[in-house]
């Protein structure tokens, strides 16, 4: 029967966990997609324009995937085929469709799509269709029994609860410069965490040196059936002096009080410096994913009459 792909409608959410979890637990990931979760991951994908999309057969859900702005030119895809329809062609009608809409939306653009390491199969269909492996990210965990116990910021330095509408500014500019200018929708992030049901301020946390915000450390609850670091930022005159480990214990401890007793987050792998923070806190690599990417350039239309994206030279 033919695939057909939708954009989704109210009430698909729950459907989608099921399917990114059966995903999950085929190849190791978190298995722990709740309906809020999807609903933020669509949200994001939105924010620009409704990239989002279904791949459905006899009314079954086989596929979803988002398509999203990151900055510095390029396009996240993220796409996720049910691990009991493999081989009937969702996987690759989704790199298709998405392909198409970054071609859509911004001309000759760098598409990266993330797959767990585990799924081979995935990796050697966006390798045939001209994909790199371009670096590995990692999520890490943490599980806690007790208060995680303080650790002080750097002299001068406070730590406080986020203000918005005061804030703002400042906490973007914080981690655009941390980010080297290569986390460029930041502000687009914020407005739609904070509009999330489970914003809590008193879990994004603000460090200052007198007046000027030097790091932050932007958590979420309930978020991937545990408390869940989204952003950590120190801006680099403030690096190595120990407030990007007062940052992650403060978040450690917020998220306890929060109710949370595991604490995710996600990584680049070849952060060393980051990824040693975590452990020295007892954080643990939970699983890994490789980014692969992309250049594609303007519409062409195939023999078969449909719409494709060319890789540019």
């Amino acid at each position: 029967m033919t695939l057909r792909v939708r954009p989704p409608r109210p009430g698909d959410a729950a459907a989608a966990a099921a399917l990114m979890n059966a995903y999950d637990a085929k190849f190791g990931g978190d298995g722990s997609w709740s309906n809020a979760d999807v609903d933020d991951e669509w949200r994001g994908a939105a924010a620009a324009a409704p990239d989002v999309w279904l791949v459905e057969r006899a009314g079954d859900l086989l596929g979803c995937a988002t398509l999203r702005p990151t900055g510095g030119g390029r396009l996240q895809a993220l796409g996720w085929t049910h691990p009991a329809h493999r081989g009937a062609g969702v996987g690759g009608l989704l790199v298709d469709v998405t392909e198409r809409r970054a071609v859509e939306r911004a001309g000759t653009v760098v598409v990266r799509n993330s797959v767990l390491a585990a799924d081979a199969a995935a990796g050697r269909l966006l390798e045939t269709r001209g994909y790199a492996a371009r670096s590995e990210h990692a999520r890490m965990r943490i599980e806690l029994d007790a208060p995680p116990p303080p650790i002080a910021p750097p002299a001068g330095i406070v730590l406080a609860s986020f203000r918005p509408g005061a804030d703002d500014a400042d906490v973007d500019a914080c981690i655009e410069e941390a980010f080297e200018r290569a986390w460029t929708h930041q502000a687009a992030w914020r407005q739609t965490k904070v509009a999330d049901p489970r914003f809590d301020p008193d879990v994004w946390i603000v460090a200052r040196d007198a007046q000027q915000v030097c790091g932050v450390a932007l958590c979420m609850v309930d978020t991937f059936a545990s408390g869940f670091i989204e952003s950590l930022a120190v801006r680099a005159p403030w690096r190595r002096r120990g407030l990007g480990a007062a940052l992650l214990q403060e978040a450690l401890r917020r998220l306890w009080a929060a109710g949370e007793r595991s604490v995710g987050l996600s990584v680049d792998a070849d952060n060393t410096a980051a990824v040693r923070l975590y452990e020295r806190a007892g954080m643990h690599v939970a699983w890994k994913a490789v980014q692969y990417e992309r250049e594609v350039g303007e519409a062409r239309t195939d023999t078969g009459g449909r719409s494709s994206a060319r890789v540019s030279s």
